[in-house]
């Protein structure tokens, strides 16, 4: 291989290495958190059981065959405020026609009851959540995820590929946390989707 031949190399790999670093401090500085390992990336979402919030069993085998973001709240049945301000945005841009599902999934050990389940409808009435809400009745649903923070969001593929995966910081802007997300959905809306993970 010639000389200028493998210092081109060299150079594509460093502006490489140099736009991953920028990419890195940007989402830093943003505060819309960190991306995960690039190992969860590309592998299918299990197929959890959780409640709607009429008491209905779902499966998040039913949301393959599309693209789809899914929010975990791991610590309380609460959803951050920013959060749901990402949720209700990603719903009006993506979810109202039905093309890509906009799901939250809570933990609530306290959502058996009708009275409960009649609580957290009202609730996410009065709040404006638009978006789906599932429940996860002991966090053994959302712990099959790996999710270990709060506030996670996922975008999946129509195979149930995970192809972006958000932990989001408790300063996170919702601007910022719909926007980073619509990047990825734009590309699998656009395009015969494939399990290519999201950079």
């Amino acid at each position: 291989m010639s000389t200028s031949r493998r210092a081109a190399q060299l150079g594509l790999v460093f502006s490489c290495i140099v736009l991953m670093l920028g990419m890195g401090v940007l989402l830093a500085r943003s505060g819309t958190g960190t991306s995960r390992p690039s190992s969860d990336l590309g592998q299918r979402i299990p197929d959890a059981r959780f409640f709607d919030l009429n008491g209905n069993v779902v499966r998040t085998s039913s949301l393959t065959g599309q693209a789809v973001v899914l929010f975990f709240s791991a610590a309380q049945p609460r959803i951050p405020q920013a959060c749901a301000a990402a949720l209700n945005r990603l719903q009006a841009r993506y979810g109202e026609d039905g093309s890509v599902p906009v799901v939250a999934i809570c933990q609530d050990s306290d959502a058996t009851g009708t009275d409960r389940l009649r609580e957290l409808r009202v609730r996410a009435a009065v709040l404006g959540h638009t978006f789906r809400i599932l429940i996860d009745l002991d966090a053994r649903g959302i712990q099959q995820f790996g999710v270990e923070k709060s506030s996670t969001f996922m975008v999946l593929n129509d195979k149930g590929q995970i192809v972006q995966r958000l932990d989001v910081t408790s300063d996170a802007s919702d601007e910022t946390i719909s926007e980073t997300l619509s990047t990825t959905l734009e590309s699998l809306v656009a395009k015969p989707q494939t399990a290519v993970a999201a950079r």
